[in-house]
C-alpha cells in the first residue's frame, strides 16, 4: 500500500533534532536557505495523522485529549504538544512495549487537523526506515503487506545485568536505590537503551520499579489516567505524584537527572517519602 503525502514541512532549531532514542534514518532531505545562506537548523516533516494512518491500515480515535492509533497489533497513544511516544504490540510473540522515546516534534494541531512527525510510522510498521522515500518534492510511505505478521518487530530495549554496579557502568552514572521495607527484594537490574537505569523490587504481592536517567523527560512509562495528580515536596525537591486511592507513580528531576518510582499497589504519601527521601 503506497500513499503520496502532502506534508507540513517546517524549520526548527537544532534543539529539536532527534533525541538519542529516536528512530534514525528518517530525517528530512530538505534544507533551509535564508537570503541565500544555509540556515543552521533542522527541517522537520509533519504529516496529517488520520489521512496517513488510515491509508496504512490504522484506526485513529480521539478521547479526552488523547489520540489512539491502532491496527489491532500495533498501538500508540499520542497527546498534542507532548514529545513523548511509546509503541505497544499485542502480539504475544514480540516484546510488548518500547521504551518511551522522543521524535523530531510533538504532535501538533492546526486548522483542526493533527500532524505528527513522519518517522512515527517507522516503529508503528516494523522499524524499517526504508518505508519512507523521497522523490524530488514528493514523499511516499509504504507498508509491507505482511507487516501485521512476522515482519513486525519492536527491538527489545531492555538489557538485564547481574549487579547494580554492572548497571551503573553501562548507563554511565551512579544509581542510589530507594529505602524499602526489608520484605522487598531486588529482582532485576536493567538498562533501557543504555541510557536509563531500571531496578525492580518485589515482596510477593507488590512490584516496585525505580528509574533514573539523564535529562528531564518523564521516564516512568506510566500513561494511565488517575483520579489524583498533585505535587508534593520531599526536602527541597518537587515530586509529581499520581494514583487512585494512594500513589502509584512519582516523578521528579534533580541535578540534571530525571527519576521515577512506581508501585503496582498504591502506597501512602508517607510511605513514598520514606522510600525516596534518601535519594535527595
Amino acid at each position: 500500500m503506497k500513499k503520496l503525502l502532502k506534508p507540513m514541512v517546517i524549520a526548527a532549531a537544532a534543539t529539536m533534532a532527534f533525541s538519542a532514542t529516536a528512530f534514525a534514518g528518517t530525517s528530512s532531505p530538505y534544507s533551509l536557505n535564508i537570503n541565500g545562506k544555509a540556515a543552521n537548523g533542522e527541517v522537520l516533516v509533519l504529516v496529517p495523522l488520520r489521512e496517513t494512518a488510515e491509508q496504512l491500515g490504522f484506526k485513529v480515535s480521539y478521547n479526552k485529549g488523547t489520540i489512539l492509533v491502532d491496527d489491532g497489533i500495533m498501538h500508540t497513544n499520542l497527546t498534542i504538544g507532548e514529545n513523548s511516544y511509546q509503541v505497544v504490540t499485542s502480539n504475544p510473540d514480540l516484546v510488548g512495549m518500547s521504551a518511551p522515546f522522543s521524535l523530531s516534534s510533538a504532535p501538533v494541531m492546526t486548522n483542526g487537523k493533527t500532524y505528527v512527525p513522519i518517522e512515527l510510522f517507522v516503529p508503528l510498521t516494523g522499524n524499517d526506515s526504508s518505508i519512507i522515500k523521497t522523490d524530488g518534492s514528493a514523499i511516499s510511505i509504504s507498508k509491507k503487506a505482511d507487516t501485521k505478521n512476522e515482519d513486525v518487530q519492536i527491538p527489545n530495549p531492555l538489557t538485564e545485568h547481574e549487579t547494580l554496579a554492572d548497571l551503573a557502568k553501562t548507563v554511565g552514572f551512579d544509581v542510589t536505590l530507594p529505602t524499602l521495607d526489608k520484605a522487598y527484594k531486588e529482582t532485576a537490574f536493567i538498562d533501557i537503551s543504555g541510557t536509563t537505569a531500571d531496578v525492580r523490587f518485589a515482596d510477593g504481592e507488590d512490584t516496585i520499579t525505580f528509574r533514573k536517567a539523564k535529562g528531564s523527560d518523564d521516564i516512568s512509562g506510566d500513561n494511565k489516567t488517575y483520579k489524583e495528580n498533585k505535587t508534593i515536596a520531599v526536602k527541597d525537591v518537587s515530586v509529581s505524584v499520581k494514583g487512585n486511592d494512594g500513589i502509584n507513580t512519582a516523578t521528579w528531576q534533580k541535578d540534571g537527572f530525571t527519576y521515577s518510582f512506581s508501585s503496582d499497589k498504591a502506597m501512602t504519601q508517607d510511605a513514598l517519602v520514606k522510600a525516596i527521601e534518601n535519594l535527595f
